[in-house]
């Protein structure tokens, strides 16, 4: 298994020795490289694709519209998010930066498989399930590997909102099947899961999750290649009158 740390580049100089520093900062932390933040970047100004193990395709935001599902948007305005005007366009656009990633040769790309209906997400009422978006989505994401087939897996990655829940393994290997003849995964964030289930409040509670999840995919055997790891806890640790842990 090989550990990467998320990168992104936003035009700033991480390192006083440009990528050299990069390469050095993840030997010396024993990493196999990076999973790139990928919106923008191009080989002239990205790190070295010898370092991107993974990127990180962009949040599509309210597309559903665009697939004649009527539901809550993100917000006022907020169909930008996906930056089209169609349907059509949408497909498009997704399979042009799937081509335009593909250019760091990465071993996988990780699609957000989550919609976050306002206010839905805040304990408003109900206008949306996963039963109901994870088939549009598969639809979406065969319309697109149609347009672009990549030669890189596509990693589905649990977020807030509706979407894929580790919690109810039916669903995704619903939205697995769907999808059996193409190069797909999964990526479990455990992070974004963890923050939706804060009593579970304790590293020893994360870890008691994320082995209970390990073995509901190995019964069902559903391809997990990507695990993103990082929390945050309900209570961050306080600090000393000097500032010190």
């Amino acid at each position: 298994m090989n550990s990467l740390t998320n990168f992104t580049v936003w035009g700033k100089s991480w390192f006083a020795d440009g990528w050299c520093g990069l390469d050095r900062f993840c030997t010396e932390h024993g990493l196999a490289g990076i999973e790139l933040l990928a919106s923008g970047a191009t080989l002239e100004t990205a790190p070295p694709s010898e370092l991107i193990g993974g990127v990180h395709l962009r949040s599509l935001g309210s597309w559903l519209p665009l697939a004649g599902v009527a539901v809550t948007n993100f917000g006022e305005g907020s169909q930008r998010y996906a930056r089209a005007e169609s349907y059509g366009e949408l497909v498009k656009l997704r399979a042009q930066e799937l081509r335009e990633v593909a250019v760091f040769e990465p071993q996988y790309a990780v699609w957000h498989a989550c919609y976050t209906p306002v206010p839905q997400v805040f304990g408003g009422p109900v206008a949306l399930t996963s039963e109901q978006f994870l088939p549009c989505l598969a639809q979406l994401v065969r319309d697109v590997l149609e347009e672009y087939r990549p030669s890189f897996t596509v990693c589905f990655e649990n977020a807030w909102g509706v979407g894929l829940d580790y919690d109810d393994l039916g669903t995704l290997q619903d939205f697995a099947g769907a999808l059996a003849d193409l190069p797909v995964g999964f990526v479990l964030d455990l992070g974004h899961h963890l923050n939706v289930r804060r009593h579970l409040s304790t590293p020893a509670a994360a870890c008691e999750e994320l082995e209970s999840i390990a073995e509901g995919m190995a019964r069902t055997g559903l391809p997990v290649e990507v695990l993103h790891l990082h929390w945050t806890p309900p209570e961050l640790p306080k600090s000393s009158e000097d500032g010190s842990p």
